[in-house]
This record gives C-alpha cells, sequence and structure tokens, in this order.
C-alpha cells in the first residue's frame, strides 16, 4: 500500500512532444543511498532527477492553470444559459438558485473534475519536486560526512603508526629510517594542524 500511494502519475496527454502518461515511484526514486559509491552515484544523478520532477511540475501547473481558465469559462457560459432559459419561463431565480443549476449542469461537472484532476497532479508534483530538492541537500551532507570520516580513519592510522614508532625510539629498539618517518610524520599533522605535534621526535644524527 505504501509503494502504490508513493507512486504518481502525470498526465503529459495535451503537452506537445510529451504526450501520454508518466508514471513514477516516489519511494524507490526518493531512497537515500547507505554506501559511500551510492551516495557518489547519488550526487551525479540527483541534479537530473530533480530537473525532471520539476519539468512535470510546470508542465501540470500549466494544465491546472489553463483547466481554470475552462472551468471559469463554462461557468459564465452555462449562467447565461440558466439565465436565459428563467427569462423564457418568467422564472424569477435568486442568486443561489442560479449557482446551484450551474453547478449541476453537465458541462460544469465535467470541467470542475478536469480541474481537480489537474490541481492534484500540479499539487503532487510540486511536493515531488520539493522532496528532490532536499533529497540533493541531504546527499551533499551525507557525502561530507562520509569524507570527514575517512579523513578521521587517515589522521588516526598515521597517529598510532607515529605512536608505534616514538615507543620504539624510546626503548632503544628504532633504526634511522624510523626515527626519520616519525619526525616526517608529526610534520604532516603539523601541516594539518598548523603547529608541531606536541610530542614530535626532533631530527638526530648519528
Amino acid at each position: 500500500m505504501a509503494n502504490e500511494f508513493m507512486t504518481i502519475t502525470a498526465d503529459l496527454s495535451d503537452v506537445p512532444g510529451l504526450r501520454g502518461r508518466y508514471t513514477g515511484n516516489l519511494a524507490q526514486e526518493l531512497a537515500y543511498p547507505d554506501t559511500w559509491d551510492g551516495v557518489n552515484k547519488a550526487l551525479v544523478e540527483n541534479p537530473s532527477r530533480t530537473a525532471w520532477w520539476a519539468t512535470l511540475y510546470v508542465f501540470a501547473r500549466d494544465r491546472r492553470d489553463r483547466a481554470k481558465e475552462a472551468l471559469d469559462d463554462t461557468w459564465a457560459v452555462e449562467e447565461d444559459k440558466v439565465r436565459k432559459a428563467a427569462a423564457l419561463r418568467d422564472e424569477d431565480l435568486k442568486e443561489a438558485e442560479v449557482k446551484a443549476r450551474v453547478r449541476m449542469s453537465p458541462a460544469y461537472r465535467d470541467a470542475n473534475l478536469k480541474y481537480l484532476d489537474a490541481k492534484r497532479d500540479a499539487e503532487l508534483l510540486h511536493n515531488a519536486r520539493e522532496r528532490f530538492v532536499q533529497r540533493q541537500e541531504s546527499i551533499v551532507e551525507r557525502a561530507r560526512n562520509y569524507r570527514a570520516e575517512a579523513d578521521m580513519g587517515g589522521q588516526r592510522v598515521m597517529e598510532e603508526r607515529k605512536q608505534h614508532l616514538a615507543a620504539a625510539m624510546r626503548q632503544g629498539r628504532g633504526s634511522v629510517g624510523q626515527r626519520g618517518e616519525v619526525v616526517a610524520l608529526s610534520r604532516a599533522r603539523a601541516g594539518r594542524t598548523g603547529r608541531p605535534g606536541a610530542d614530535a621526535y626532533p631530527e638526530t644524527e648519528d
């Protein structure tokens, strides 16, 4: 039922070049990726999907506006018919009676149904477009979080390596090459933080 509820069908039968109906499942298209590869793919694909749904909304909004104009025109025509028919029968109709007869006319009821359908489609597609905009923001934020986690992981590995080498130096088991690596790691850390590491080892000569 949830998937059926999230399925939107846009009527494009009166749109030049896009004749027919387009059906999209928002539950699938708006799903959030939970892997780094999925985030990268979404970063590439989501903008085009957002543009597609925004385009559908523009067409739906235009269809809604034209349906509203047709509804207003139909009201005017049917009201004129009601008033002329009443005049021929010498009926003195109140405004409420005129409106009631217009609303009950088949032409107005048909035009009103078309307008309500177009209005519903426009509202649904407007909401769909907004969800894709929000999805883009969330995907970008998720990408930042993944990148930050990866950077932290790399820093942690470097720090653990430096601590291991420093311990070897203190125990007199370190080689000249290891001493150089400690200094290099400390300098790398200083480059990231703007200050030398607190436990950095000075360069030594053998």
